[in-house]
């Protein structure tokens, strides 16, 4: 890995399953994918395990199939290698259709994506889970706007519980996002966090949104974002 702190693959989860790839999981990973109900559902869940133990592996100088990955309390994983203190941080999320990894060094990182999709609820969650204020600044949007502003702060919501390797219920208070201003479609995390923290929107085209949180312990960080896309991302 290069200079640059944080890189993105993103790439179609739908696009056929191939056996090279349910060849590099482990038995667990074959357990949890067997379990699942849905082929679409376990297609899903070995490319994206097989693309994480190849980048994991590559950036981590570790035979892929030769991974041992372990999980805080919340269920963030890391890779184990024996003898070494992990020198990468990582993480992933997957929806229907799309699948991403985030990679850093010397931060830590969350990062999650969802489909555009209309959210009914979308006010009343927000004030459950951003607070009333920022449920008034997604108000102000334009009516027709307001399903993807809100799925804009659910992904930097959500990105940045996991870049702190948590869930939801272990956040003391509301999530710390918001929109810049009323009527904005601009989504930022809180101001007393900026010294710590670092939110980067993904450019993921016009069916999926997401978000990218990079966390140092304070001081000057590069805080760049590269995002790859597979070939045809864009083309179903």
């Amino acid at each position: 890995m290069s200079a640059i702190p944080c890189r993105v693959w993103a790439f179609r989860n739908d696009r056929g399953l191939e056996a090279a790839e349910l060849a590099l999981l482990d038995a667990d990973e074959r357990t949890q994918a067997a379990r699942l109900k849905g082929k679409s559902d376990r297609d899903a869940f070995i490319k994206t395990r097989a693309a994480l133990r190849s980048i994991v592996g590559r950036e981590a100088g570790v035979s892929p199939r030769d991974i041992t990955f372990r999980y805080n309390s919340w269920g963030k994983p890391s890779v184990e290698v024996e003898g070494q203190q992990p020198t990468v941080d990582f993480n992933v999320s997957h929806t229907k259709g799309l699948s991403a990894i985030a990679l850093a060094r010397g931060v830590t990182v969350g990062i999650d994506v969802e489909p555009y999709r209309p959210c009914p609820d979308r006010i009343r969650i927000a004030a459950d889970v951003f607070g009333l204020e920022v449920a008034q600044q997604l108000l102000a949007v334009d009516a027709g706007r307001q399903d993807a502003v809100f799925l804009g702060l659910w992904t930097a919501g959500e990105a940045f519980i996991k870049a702190q390797g948590l869930g939801f219920a272990g956040i003391n208070g509301k999530v710390p996002v918001c929109l810049a201003e009323n009527g904005s479609e601009c989504v930022v995390l809180h101001d007393d966090l900026l010294n710590r923290w670092s939110l980067t929107a993904l450019d993921l085209g016009h069916e999926f949104v997401g978000h990218v949180v990079l966390g140092t312990d304070g001081g000057a960080q590069d805080a760049t974002v590269e995002l790859r896309l597979a070939a045809g991302f864009g083309s179903r």
